[in-house]
């Protein structure tokens, strides 16, 4: 019988040991090591889906602030967004590629439709009704997540225009004359052209006859009507009559007189009877016809004195005037107390001006020097001025076609805290204006900012430029072409251009 000492056994057991520990070792070792990379992978995943929440979230805002702008830049399909030069967003391209490739955004602008019970529904639906006030629009970001699946997060909402007022119009009886859509019977012009006279209908009138070519050869003078008095057709040319028949088919008399012969005249004005001319109109001396002055005094050019004076304030400073509609006139000026006012006067085709005035309004109670008055559009006008504390002021306010004006005014911004000499208010698109005046330590400067057209001032400037850092005293300010301006002032007698 064979025997085992105690200290066999003991041996035997501790090396079983040791390979059971670190077989166990190595199973709660690839656990743990697992649990780690998962939840590193994990915690890097959630990372990523932030970063494309967060990229969604700003498309979403990027076309808000787009809806804000106008709402028919909310055009569809698919869409990249930018920030624009003014700082504003805008759509560009077909989708966005973020963090060199490793997001992508895709912005999806579409119609919302709706049934008879103005219930949502597929616009593929039949009877479905585009809803021309709202509009779908989602913002979808994809990447590829750290487990190396392809992953999008998608945000949507709906955009609505619920300012705008919807008019449906079937019946244009009233004709052209309205600019801003207030009657539903009329529409705002045509130069004549337009058949309005079937209700419910506006189309292009027709002419009286059809139209058909014509060669104009003039060798058929009954194609035509002409005075053969002092024209003539021959050899497939008009020519103006002779003096002398056996000249006719060519135009030898170039003075016009009816002389025989073909004889050539000067036309040098100094024999008043070569020609005809309303006397009482125009003057013909040393060779020259001129318009004729009021007065018994003649000098080259044309002189003449003020056909009304009209006193539409007696303490009116500084005004600017501007035509309302038709024989109506805004006047923009500084008034008792040096207060800003603004009256509207009339005054017809033949210079005689209407009294008394139509309408007033004292549009700043403290201070309203220098003001300059501008149309924003339609009824609504806007006046740059220098208000309390000198600071730079613009408000805006409604003046009728026919010369009534608001009872208070629309809005007011304070385009500058220090100083706002001397302003020229400009429109530069359909609601941006630019002022330029002289500010602070007597510099040119010129600042933008954003009225919409219903007279609603921006929170504040859009851009500004100091053009003249020494002076820049009674400055002005003109369009030229496309973004170019002239802009001009007394610095040192000078003027200054920019784009």
């Amino acid at each position: 019988m064979r025997r085992y000492s105690h200290a066999q056994s003991i041996a035997g057991a501790s090396l079983v040991e040791v390979i059971l520990a670190i077989a166990l070792f190595g199973l709660f070792a690839t656990a743990l090591i697992g649990l780690l990379t998962g939840s590193y992978q994990g915690g890097l995943q959630a990372a990523q889906r932030d970063t494309a929440t967060t990229y969604a979230q700003q498309g979403i805002e990027a076309v808000r602030s787009i809806r804000r702008m106008s709402w028919n830049l909310l055009e569809n399909g698919s869409h990249g967004v930018q920030l624009g030069a003014g700082g504003y967003w805008e759509f560009a391209g077909s989708s966005d590629s973020l963090e060199d490739g490793r997001y992508t955004r895709l912005i999806s602008v579409r119609d919302v439709c709706r049934d008879a019970l103005q219930a949502l529904t597929d616009c593929a639906n039949p009877g479905a009704i585009v809803d021309v006030h709202v509009k779908h629009a989602s913002s979808t970001v994809s990447y590829i997540a750290a487990n190396s699946i392809a992953t999008t997060v998608e945000l949507a909402t709906y955009l609505t225009t619920w300012q705008t007022k919807s008019w449906e119009q079937t019946d244009w009886s009233g004709g052209p004359g309205q600019t801003l859509w207030s009657a539903p019977d009329r529409y705002d012009s045509d130069d004549g052209g337009l058949d309005y006279s079937t209700p419910g209908e506006v189309r292009l009138a027709t002419l009286g006859q059809a139209c058909t070519g014509m060669t104009w050869s003039f060798d058929v003078p009954a194609e035509y009507s002409y005075d053969d008095q002092k024209i003539e057709v021959a050899g497939g040319l008009a020519h103006l009559l002779s003096g002398a028949a056996v000249l006719s088919g060519q135009t030898y008399d170039a003075g016009f007189d009816s002389l025989a012969g073909g004889t050539a005249h000067a036309w040098d004005f100094q024999a008043p009877a070569d020609y005809a001319f309303d006397s009482d109109a125009i003057e013909v001396m040393g060779g020259f016809a001129q318009l004729k002055v009021q007065g018994s005094v003649t000098v080259n050019g044309i002189i003449n004195t003020p056909l009304e004076n009209y006193v539409f304030d007696g303490t009116g400073q500084t005004p600017s005037i501007v035509q309302v509609a038709g024989e109506v006139y805004a006047i923009a000026y500084t008034g008792p107390g040096s207060d800003g006012f603004v009256t509207t006067v009339a005054i017809t085709a033949n210079g005689d001006i209407q009294s008394p005035n139509i309408d007033t309004l004292e549009f700043d109670t403290s201070n309203g020097s220098e003001p300059s008055i501008v149309q924003v559009a339609g009824d609504v006008y806007a006046v740059a001025y220098r208000g309390s504390g000198s600071d730079g002021f613009v408000r805006t306010f409604t003046i009728s076609p026919a010369g009534q004006i608001s009872n208070s005014t629309i809005d007011s911004l304070e385009f500058d805290t220090s100083n706002g000499f001397e302003p020229t208010l400009l429109s530069i698109d359909a609601d941006t204006f630019a002022v330029v005046y002289r500010g602070s330590g007597n510099d040119g400067f010129l600042v933008t900012f954003a009225i919409d057209a219903l007279g609603n001032i921006g929170a504040g400037v859009i851009g500004s430029l100091e053009f003249a850092a020494f002076d820049g005293f009674d400055p002005e300010i003109i369009h030229v072409s496309g973004d170019v301006y002239l802009l001009a002032a007394q610095i040192n007698g000078g003027y200054a251009t920019f784009r």
